[in-house]
């Protein structure tokens, strides 16, 4: 199993089945395993982003909305490691409102950025 980015440290993530999650956190505070019903949303929502992500069966095609949604803003740089590295095996179509989650993937791997603004009840490419 691959080990996830950096917004986890010293904890491990055991998948028993799907979409059940515990973690192993090695923090002193918290000296029991996590259960995904008492984890954030934000974690799992990161969690269900990452299995996604690190699909052993890549799919040629992968369109994410808004993945920053519920993520706490120091996950980003983590979240978009996992897209880019996605994106070495899959085409991947990504809205974003979050400015610095498109400059954090648009560093590491080349894409096509579009940038939307509603003008007069109509959505149109900025140019």
């Amino acid at each position: 199993m691959k080990s996830l980015p950096t917004p986890f440290p010293a904890t491990s993530f055991i998948v028993k089945r799907a979409l059940a999650f515990r973690s192993e956190n090695a923090s002193r505070r918290i000296r029991r395993p996590l259960l995904a019903a008492e984890m954030s949303d934000g974690t799992l929502r990161f969690l269900c982003l990452a299995v996604a992500l690190l699909s052993p069966r890549p799919p040629a095609f992968l369109a994410i909305n808004e993945p920053e949604n519920s993520l706490h803003r120091d996950m980003l740089p983590a979240l978009a490691r996992l897209i880019i590295e996605a994106s070495r095996y899959s085409q991947i179509w990504l809205t974003s409102h979050s400015a610095e989650l498109a400059e954090l993937i648009a560093a590491g791997a080349p894409c096509q950025r579009y940038a939307l603004e509603n003008r007069g009840g109509e959505t149109r490419i900025v140019e």
